[in-house]
This record gives structure tokens, sequence and C-alpha cells, in this order.
């Protein structure tokens, strides 16, 4: 929540795990398509119901409205096939699947 903050948060870390997850997943499930596949950079932004509830100054809801998953990947490999490859490994994500449930969750691959 603050730049400034020497120690991420546990809504950073939630966030992060997911972006990590998807990342592995989908670097190790190119790799066993071959596709040729570099330069996977993806990026988890959440958005609470409530912030202020979260902070103690409110009795909203605190959890997550919504997380915007974006996907950046650099192949000359079939765009389709790595798109097909990307769809998959946010669908059989543990992570994404449970977080999904609890709010809007959106996903996008960028080929750069």
């Amino acid at each position: 929540f603050e730049e400034s903050d020497r120690n991420p948060s546990s809504v950073e870390y939630v966030l992060g795990a997911l972006a990590a997850d998807l990342a592995n997943g989908f670097a190790t499930a190119c790799g066993r398509q071959g596709l040729d596949v570099d330069d996977i950079e993806v990026t988890a932004r959440g958005t609470l119901h409530d912030v202020l509830a979260h902070l103690g100054m409110g009795d909203g809801d605190p959890g997550f409205a919504r997380i915007d998953v974006r996907a950046f990947a650099s192949s000359y490999r079939d765009e389709d096939a790595v798109r097909a490859t990307w769809a998959d490994v946010v669908r059989r994500s543990p992570t994404a699947a449970t977080l999904a449930k609890a709010c809007v969750l959106e996903q996008r691959l960028t080929m750069i």
C-alpha cells in the first residue's frame, strides 16, 4: 500500500503468489510443448471492496473486489499456440481458481 513500507503486506503477497504461480506455470507449460517463449512477465493488481475496512477504519468488506492479471511474453512461435497454453495455465492454476471464486479475476496475455 505504501512504497515506503519495508516489507510486503499480505495483500501484496497474495497478488505476488498469483503472478508467480502463473509465470512459472506458463514457462513450464511452454517448455513442455516446445514453445520458445522469452521475456515472460506477469503482473497482478488488486482492488479491494473497501480499503478502509482493511485498514480498520470501517466496517465494510475488506476482500478483493477485482484482480487484474497482465502477462507479457515474446515468442516467434505460433501465437495461437502460445495463447492457448496461457489460457490452459490460467484454467489449471489453483491460485487463480481459488481467487476467481472470491472476486472478478481478469487476465490478458499480450504478445510483444
